[in-house]
């Protein structure tokens, strides 16, 4: 994964001595969001829900932009993915057995 954050090195690291066993996974609540503020016109999917599991998130990151076929990034515990990817997230989740609902926009 590339990334220009001068932090991300550290990131990582830290995201690596985080263990994801310890989460129950029924009790996530994961809402998905559609945004085109700021971002010139562009839409792009936010998914929430995961900030303070930050080794989850890495994976889930990871596995969302090889499921839904588009770029992406981490930030700040969200997920921000590239277009309108919703409906495949929401049923990315579903298989995971987390519970997942579009939300806002």
């Amino acid at each position: 994964m590339f990334s220009t954050n001068n932090d991300f090195i550290e990131d990582i690291q830290n995201h690596e001595d985080e263990s994801d066993e310890s989460v129950d996974k029924s009790t996530l609540n994961i809402k998905v969001w559609l945004e085109k503020k700021g971002r010139a016109g562009k839409t792009a999917t936010m998914i929430r829900g995961l900030e303070e599991h930050g080794a989850l998130a890495f994976q889930y990151a990871s596995d969302l932009k090889s499921h839904c076929s588009c770029g992406g990034s981490l930030k700040l515990g969200e997920i921000i993915l590239q277009g309108d990817v919703r409906d495949k997230v929401v049923e990315f989740f579903k298989k995971e057995g987390i519970r997942a609902v579009k939300a806002g926009g």
